[in-house]
């Protein structure tokens, strides 16, 4: 897996060598403690670190599964939240699906609706008893 470089020449123009030494201690042991997996709060949450190494097969089939199901019995999927539920499946269907994928049937190829809502949910949608 090719590792991510910062090539800092192209930010010279706007952050001093200087700083960048300044900042490179804490970058050292945020590194340390991200790939050594100790230390540091979140460290119950690294499990992507070792991705696409090491990953649950068993899990892949258990999503694939439910894929499954849910294409079989739906017409519609829409994703309803804020913060990780709704950007992990925003940022997924982003990289995979074009911007009018609902709107272009040559797109859909027969496949369902997905819509998702997040992040800028109005009053109006609110329920109230």
């Amino acid at each position: 897996m090719k590792r991510l470089k910062f090539a800092y020449q192209h930010c010279q123009a706007f952050v001093e060598q200087n700083e960048l030494d300044a900042l490179a201690p804490a970058v050292a042991l945020a590194h340390e403690q991200l790939h050594e997996k100790k230390g540091g709060a979140g460290q119950q949450f690294l499990g992507w670190i070792d991705l696409p190494a090491e990953f649950d097969q068993a899990q892949i089939e258990r999503i694939g599964e439910a894929a499954g199901r849910i294409q079989g019995d739906s017409e519609v999927f829409i994703v309803i939240g804020i913060g990780g539920s709704y950007l992990g499946a925003r940022a997924a269907t982003a990289m995979l699906s074009h911007s009018f994928y609902n709107f272009y049937p040559q797109l859909k190829g027969g496949r369902r609706r997905f819509s998702l809502w997040g992040g800028r949910q109005s009053a109006a949608l609110t329920c109230r008893n």
